[in-house]
């Protein structure tokens, strides 16, 4: 076998397997864990939770961001019984800086925390006042506020930052006493999490081949002999005498040749075919046979 047909044979081959490799790698820059009783086993049954979420930052995020990595850090509501007022404050570590947004610390309101008024931040406390007053029960789960944090320069693995509560007071639309729970939380610099690779194996599986047969016809097309007419002229000249007279007799005949067939004394067939060139010969005879009766007719005149 040659080169070129061995290569056009491994060429065939990897068609009909071609396997693509993709591999994705997966990695987190912050992670907050979920709030629930399994992260959060502080959490109580019955009773408003306001719980500070705990949060890990990757390492190399914190050494990219040159000015202190900024963290959008947020606080939650569990378990909500129902509540129209909250003096409440998150209470950070002292060594984070809020990020302030002209004269107010930068924020956002959650759905558990749609009745926040004025946000306040106090620099000697390390706390960020955010209470709450609605004319009804607010009763939503899930996010109460949203404050920006800077992380210190130099900040590093392991390094861990309590977010606490401040809370003095929680009603409801009825002006009665809430009761609550506090759940502390943090915010850590973690190293970078081992890459998660996924790799992906396709396999290209080629078409069937489909053979279709089409039917032949054959035509048969009769052929058709007609007798074929034969045409035979005899041209005689007789000269008779010394001064001689010539006779000039031509004859046409029209034979059709046929084949006709005759029974034999044996009980076969046998076939005869009249010729063209008998009839024509049979003519020639009689044409010389009245030439001589002539010829003897005219010496007799003469002689009488």
């Amino acid at each position: 076998m040659s080169k070129s047909i061995l290569s056009k044979v491994a060429a065939i081959a990897c068609g009909v397997a071609s396997v693509a490799v993709l591999t994705v790698t997966a990695t987190a820059a912050k992670t907050v864990l979920e709030v629930n009783k399994t992260n959060y086993p502080e959490i109580k049954d019955g009773q408003l939770n306001f719980v500070a979420t705990r949060v890990t930052v990757d390492e190399s995020d914190v050494k990219a961001a040159a000015d202190g990595y900024v963290i959008s850090y947020s606080v939650e509501i569990a378990n909500n019984t129902g509540y129209a007022s909250a003096g409440v404050a998150v209470v950070y570590d002292s060594k984070l800086t809020p990020v302030m947004n002209g004269e107010n610390v930068k924020y956002e309101k959650g759905d558990a925390g749609s009745g926040i008024g004025v946000v306040k931040e106090n620099l000697s406390k390390h706390l960020v006042g955010c209470g709450a007053s609605t004319m009804e029960n607010v009763t939503a789960n899930g996010k109460y506020i949203t404050i920006d944090f800077k992380l210190p320069k130099d900040a590093k693995v392991g390094d861990k930052y309590p977010m606490t509560w401040d809370i003095d007071s929680v009603i409801d639309a009825n002006d009665e006493d809430v009761t609550w729970n506090e759940v502390d939380g943090y915010i850590e610099i973690v190293k970078d999490p081992t890459p998660i690779t996924t790799t992906v194996i396709t396999t290209t599986t080629p078409a069937p081949t489909t053979s279709t047969t089409v039917p032949t016809t054959t035509v048969t097309v009769p052929t058709t002999s007609k007798p074929v007419d034969t045409i035979v002229t005899t041209t005689i000249t007789t000269t008779t005498g010394a001064t001689g007279s010539r006779t000039t007799n031509t004859t046409a005949s029209n034979t059709t040749a046929k084949a006709t067939t005759t029974k034999a004394a044996n009980g076969g067939n046998n076939t005869n075919s009249t010729k063209t060139g008998d009839a024509g010969a049979g003519v020639a005879a009689a044409a010389l046979l009245l030439a001589a009766g002539t010829a003897v007719a005219a010496g007799k005149k003469k002689k009488d």
